[in-house]
């Protein structure tokens, strides 16, 4: 069975327009509208994105064969399909995307930067050590900021797993790293997904053995976790992996102590299509997600108290 992941980004890639329009849209109005940040087709945002804490530069995954060919290079099989990206905010939009010094090599995607800047975790089919074959499952990677450069990246050994897929990072302030892990299970000879979140601290790069976040994770499918810096609130997918297109739908669980509250169905941004990949800007304004395989934009705040609403009524 394809791995929902896949199939939300293969089913995104064949729904875009040939074209986009370069505006990121939705800036004074509740209302969503589509976050396009470049006119060029090449640089279509594939999954999440992640901002700088000021703001001025988004981390992105684009398809990087597409854009090796529209920059005239080579752009065969043996390139990934995707690789991470920067962009840097201007007066006049984003710049064109950077590929980051690691990346082009293995399968590099969903890019998450912690709160202060200085972590980069990301998916990856990168070998686990030098002359290994690619795994089968994604794994974390995480990067250190150096000052100038990102560092050479090193694999969650403390998450990771050769039996599941690890994926779709996301981090506090406070070192607490929330991820998905997708478990495949043989039932009456098919095999058959489980998708839960799992919460994992960081301490000096350094991970504490991952726990079940069991207040949220359910016999349905849980995925594309995006937390809060200050762990205040937490977004994700549920679906129903069956039926992923027709059931994904974007929740928020809100922080309780070391708990959370009951997950309620964010109703004012799902719709009859799947809805999923939640990013949250620096500063808590806006909320980027996956609509129906549209990226986009809408202001949170108004979002965000209407689900505690609905949680006190």
């Amino acid at each position: 069975m394809k791995k929902f992941l896949f199939m939300a980004l293969a089913f995104f890639l064949a729904a875009l327009p040939t074209a986009q329009s370069g505006s990121e849209g939705g800036r004074n109005a509740e209302s969503p509208a589509p976050f396009t940040p470049f006119i060029e087709r090449a640089y279509r945002l594939a999954q999440s994105i992640s901002f700088s804490p000021n703001g001025e530069v988004m981390y992105l995954a684009l398809n990087h064969r597409e854009v090796l060919a529209h920059r005239g290079q080579e752009a065969g099989e043996d390139k990934p399909r995707l690789a991470i990206y920067s962009s840097r905010r201007s007066a006049t939009g984003w710049s064109e995307p950077q590929a980051l010094s690691f990346t082009g090599k293995h399968l590099d995607y969903e890019p998450t930067l912690s709160p202060d800047g200085r972590w980069l975790v990301f998916n990856s089919k990168r070998p686990w050590s030098p002359g290994q074959t690619e795994p089968r499952w994604n794994d974390l990677w995480i990067a250190r900021w150096t000052g100038r450069d990102w560092g050479e990246p090193r694999r969650i050994d403390e998450v990771s797993t050769l039996e599941h897929e690890e994926s779709y990072a996301t981090l506090t302030k406070d070192g607490r790293m929330f991820y998905h892990r997708l478990r495949i299970e043989m039932q009456n000879g098919k095999e058959v997904e489980h998708s839960d979140i799992y919460e994992s601290r960081m301490r000096n790069g350094r991970f504490s053995p991952p726990v079940r976040v069991e207040k949220i994770s359910s016999e349905l499918g849980e995925g594309d976790p995006c937390v809060a810096p200050d762990g205040s609130y937490l977004i994700f997918t549920r679906f129903d992996s069956a039926r992923w297109r027709e059931t994904c739908d974007l929740y928020v669980s809100f922080g309780q102590g070391r708990g959370w509250s009951e997950p309620l169905a964010l109703t004012e941004l799902n719709t009859a299509g799947p809805d999923f990949a939640a990013a949250v800007s620096p500063d808590g304004k806006w909320i980027y997600y996956r609509s129906n395989f549209q990226f986009m934009k809408r202001p949170l705040l108004p979002v965000l108290k209407a689900a505690r609403a609905r949680k006190e009524a």
